[in-house]
């Protein structure tokens, strides 16, 4: 089965989350150098592994134009 998740608002980036996992303190700087946004969806395959593929889609401007711009 396949996997969306937002990522969560900057409020929850800045420290609020509930848990955070051991080696992933670092998450909100690894979104912010790859481009990502609050906001923006993240989709994991059956594997639990990040779709690249849909993910660079979704972000596209081609796509964003479809419903009217950014969600977030």
């Amino acid at each position: 089965m396949w996997r969306v998740f937002w990522v969560p608002l900057d409020v929850v980036r800045a420290g609020v989350r509930r848990r955070v996992l051991a080696g992933w303190e670092d998450l909100p700087a690894r979104e912010d150098r790859t481009g990502i946004k609050a906001g923006d969806p993240i989709f994991l395959s059956p594997d639990y592994r990040v779709d690249m593929i849909l993910s660079l889609y979704v972000h596209s401007a081609g796509f964003r134009s479809l419903h009217g711009g950014d969600q977030a």
